[in-house]
């Protein structure tokens, strides 16, 4: 079975490349070039530039070259067939050995260039003699082996195995490139899976001790603003990026949840450059951040800031939040883990982010590449 399926194969590649109308193409233009070199290199030689005597030799070349160009592109496509992937160096050689002479040979025995010499070398009755006509082919392989036919029948073959090499790297690259993007999508989307339970776990805590507090309508408009935010999410997810502008709503609706349950203990201050509301970011990528800043902020006075301008190197984002003096962990929550780890994947080497603790507040700070609504990704 696994036999019958490389020789399936590699009669499908010979036959698709044999069948590739470029292939025909290119063959018949260069065959074309090299008829029109051969005339004008006899118009030069005799010294007769006239019209007629171009295509005189042009016609003459076509007997000398019809068999050249026959052969060519069964060639190549018998070079494409040849898997130069799972045999081993030996076989390859044997390949390349018994393909050259052959080809070669089939190429001479068609009787162009064996007729052409009988002509010159055994006139008479006796040119058609099947003797005379061995005669002539074995006189023109003995004394013109290493002539210029056989430098070009290598030069095509050659050819084939550079196009089969070329299209084995290119399928390969694009794979490879195909598989990545594979690998990032899949990965970016357990991302988003894990912020998404993640952040409603903690809303729907916030909404609960509203409930338990009696605050009853502050939990109906809890619930409403989680009704707006989560249509602002799944709308979100249909894309992998979103803009700053959007993302900005996402968060009001989120503080507007917060502010019910902390109060007057939770501000929330924002200074956005003009330029930076229609730049793309990845979907939800501030409000896990803002997030983590309420749950583990200070639980006495969490004054929380945003800033974002667009520079020279990027868009810069800045979200600070006052920690809490007497925190019950050390950790910082899902939201920055999972942010940086997308950020990488998303962009590279091309952005940066930044986490440190200074003058008793915790602060991140990252700068992505610059994209505008307008832009494509």
């Amino acid at each position: 079975m696994a036999i019958s399926n490389i020789l399936q194969n590699s009669e499908m590649r010979f036959s698709q490349r044999l069948l590739a109308p470029m292939l025909w193409k290119l063959c018949a233009i260069y065959w074309l070039i090299t008829l029109c070199g051969y005339s004008l290199r006899r118009v030069r030689y005799f010294n007769d530039w006239t019209f007629s005597t171009f295509w005189q030799y042009f016609a003459e070349g076509m007997q000398w070259w019809a068999g050249n160009f026959l052969v060519m592109p069964f060639l190549i496509a018998a070079a494409c067939y040849i898997s130069l992937k799972n045999d081993s160096k030996v076989i390859k050689l044997l390949y390349i050995l018994l393909l050259i002479p052959f080809v070669f040979c089939l190429q001479t025995s068609l009787g162009v260039h064996a007729l052409y010499l009988i002509n010159n070398f055994i006139p008479g009755p006796e040119a058609l003699n099947l003797t005379s006509i061995l005669r002539a082919f074995h006189h023109y392989t003995a004394y013109n082996w290493w002539n210029l036919d056989f430098q070009m029948y290598l030069l095509y073959l050659l050819i084939g195995f550079g196009w089969q090499w070329y299209e084995t790297g290119v399928l390969a690259q694009l794979q490879h490139e195909k598989l990545n993007r594979q690998l990032v999508q899949s990965e970016l989307a357990a991302f988003r899976a894990q912020l998404n339970p993640h952040f409603l776990f903690n809303v729907l805590n916030s909404i609960s001790a509203l409930v338990r507090t009696e605050r009853k309508p502050d939990a109906l408009n809890a619930l409403n603003e989680l009704s707006l935010l989560l249509r602002g999410i799944i709308d979100n997810r249909l894309s992998n990026f979103s803009t700053l502008e959007a993302e900005l709503s996402l968060l009001d609706n989120f503080i507007y949840m917060q502010k019910l349950r902390f109060g007057e203990k939770l501000t929330f201050n924002k200074t956005i450059s003009k330029e930076a509301y229609n730049q793309r970011v990845p979907g939800m990528l501030l409000l896990p951040l803002i997030e983590n800043a309420v749950v583990h902020g200070s639980k006495t006075r969490c004054n929380i800031t945003l800033e974002a301008e667009v520079t020279n190197q990027g868009l810069y984002i800045r979200i600070s939040n006052p920690l809490d003096e007497h925190p019950n962990n050390t950790g910082f929550g899902m939201g920055i883990g999972n942010n940086k780890a997308r950020l990488a994947l998303i962009y590279g080497e091309t952005c940066q982010f930044e986490q440190f603790i200074k003058a008793g507040h915790f602060i991140v700070e990252m700068t992505i590449p610059t994209m505008s609504e307008t832009e494509r990704l």
